[in-house]
């Protein structure tokens, strides 16, 4: 299998460049269809130069969320079944996932699920996100317990159908949500059905580009006074702050740090009705990092009369 230039012939881990852009389609899809995660898996078959080829990109029956994805147990021992008879069991496996806005990176969850999952001598694990970026890492578990982010080199082929992605993305994930039974202010109760109803009537009759609903602190927030662009500006700055922050794990970084950083950008948010949220401690803002989107660290200062239709929970 010949790659793309001579001088890289030499390295061990490859990837056709129609099988990474079917993950990251998978990734896309997910973040558009659901605000979620996605993860699959490929296979790591070996050439005859020693080499490994990721190929086969999949996703199998799954529950995802903003935070994580987790695979159906019983379509993943269907899966590995069908692999073990078409490719025989010395077939490597790559567990892939999605990191949708974040950064690619190791988190604590990732970790746990690797080290959780130990082979006779090394596993494979890419985790991706919607720029393209990634991590590749091969976790060693003999002949002592250490791991390597090594390099994926790219092979020339041509990109899957967009449609065919959305298809089965819809088909085999489903959300998780947690929806309690709600007070609005007036101290109406909506059960769960009417929730999905209210939210649906309310995009139906507000562009999301001037309103948002942020369901980590059950409110509508209105953008409608911040210009576009702006708009589009601070989310991009939000989302390199906390990337930055969440990448900083021992280095000292922790909620002080962005309430500082908060506090200054409040001052010029207050013409737009708008401030950023703050966090009591380190573990506050380190889980928000972990589980909110840009949009859920804005609220508004005061409420007109969609924002004031706050809901509480009972």
């Amino acid at each position: 299998m010949k790659a793309i230039n001579e001088e890289n012939k030499n390295k061990k881990f490859w990837i056709h460049p129609d099988d990474f852009n079917t993950i990251i389609a998978y990734a896309s899809s997910s973040y558009n269809q659901f605000k979620a995660e996605i993860g699959g898996q490929l296979i790591a078959v070996q050439d005859e130069e020693g080499d490994y080829i990721l190929k086969r990109p999949v996703i199998l029956k799954q529950t995802v969320s903003g935070g994580e994805c987790d695979i159906d147990v019983d379509a993943l021992t269907v899966y590995y079944s069908e692999i073990a008879e078409k490719f025989g069991t010395s077939v490597r496996h790559c567990w892939w996932h999605s990191h949708h806005t974040m950064k690619a990176f190791w988190s604590g969850t990732d970790n746990a699920t690797i080290l959780g999952n130990p082979s006779r001598d090394w596993t494979i694990s890419l985790v991706v996100n919607l720029k393209k970026e990634y991590k590749l890492r091969i976790q060693f578990f003999k002949p002592f317990l250490h791991e390597e982010n090594v390099e994926l080199n790219f092979l020339e082929t041509e990109p899957e159908n967009q449609e065919e992605i959305n298809a089965e993305v819809k088909e085999l994930c489903s959300v998780t949500q947690v929806v309690a039974p709600v007070y609005q202010k007036n101290h109406n109760v909506y059960n769960s059905n009417q929730i999905d109803i209210y939210n649906q009537g309310f995009y139906n009759s507000y562009a999301a580009e001037t309103h948002h609903y942020n369901n980590i602190h059950q409110v509508n927030v209105d953008f409608s006074k911040i210009p576009k662009k702006k708009r589009e500006e601070l989310l991009d700055e939000i989302t390199e702050v906390t990337d930055d922050f969440a990448l900083g794990g021992g280095s000292g970084i922790d909620h002080s740090d962005w309430n500082k950083w908060a506090k200054d950008q409040n001052k010029k948010l207050k013409e737009y009705n708008l401030k950023l949220v703050t966090f009591q401690t380190h573990n506050e803002y380190e889980n928000a990092t972990l589980s909110y989107w840009c949009d859920d660290y804005l609220l508004n200062l005061k409420h007109n009369a969609i924002g004031s239709r706050r809901l509480y929970e009972v």
